[in-house]
């Protein structure tokens, strides 16, 4: 689940278990309740990472997330009460396939083993920052915190992505289910990228 508050430039992601939940406990104060329930202006599920789903705030849909008609509310005592919203397979019937890089803005994919592993990583990590721009970390076995190691532009034509960085460049190609990207780097071997 990704939240995001346009007004203060914030997005928020979760990530929710088969069966799972999440809660969040927040105080009001009188008069903001509205506010504070649905704080943001869009909100978007990615079921097991193949299709979609966006909702704006209280746009009039059964489905919508951000429509407090939609939720059950139970009481739970003086000036506290409990909003519940359950995904169903209707939800996940009405949401639509996501294509091949769509949701990449502000992914995060690692390589923790693999022959394309060079010695001495922990492992290597793929961050795209934007729509044109992707940046390549590396954790080194022993250190405290990643370090940056390149930042390229990249491209994506069917279901592979292009990264080049001054006149170098390597590929990857994603797998069926979006949650890995499986690249040859310096034609050292496979390095299997997995979605964080």
């Amino acid at each position: 689940m990704s939240i995001e508050d346009t007004s203060k430039n914030q997005i928020f992601t979760y990530e929710i278990g088969p069966k799972k939940r999440l809660l969040q406990e927040i105080e009001l104060t009188f008069g903001d309740k509205k506010d504070a329930i649905a704080s943001a202006d869009l909100i978007s599920i990615v079921f097991g990472n193949q299709k979609k789903v966006s909702f704006k705030f209280n746009a009039d849909s059964k489905y919508n997330i951000l429509n407090l008609k939609n939720y059950t509310v139970d009481s739970l005592s003086f000036n506290r009460e409990k909003y519940t919203y359950t995904f169903t397979e209707e939800d996940y019937r009405n949401a639509t396939p996501l294509v091949f890089g769509e949701g990449f803005v502000g992914s995060v994919w690692r390589c923790t083993e693999g022959a394309g592993l060079q010695e001495g990583l922990a492992y290597n990590e793929l961050r795209f920052v934007s729509e044109s721009q992707v940046e390549g970390w590396v954790q080194l076995e022993g250190a405290l915190e990643p370090e940056l190691f390149f930042t390229a532009t990249y491209s994506i034509e069917g279901e592979t992505v292009t990264i080049s960085e001054e006149g170098e460049r390597f590929t990857a190609t994603q797998n069926e289910t979006f949650t890995s990207l499986v690249t040859n780097l310096d034609s050292k071997g496979e390095c299997v990228f997995i979605k964080q």
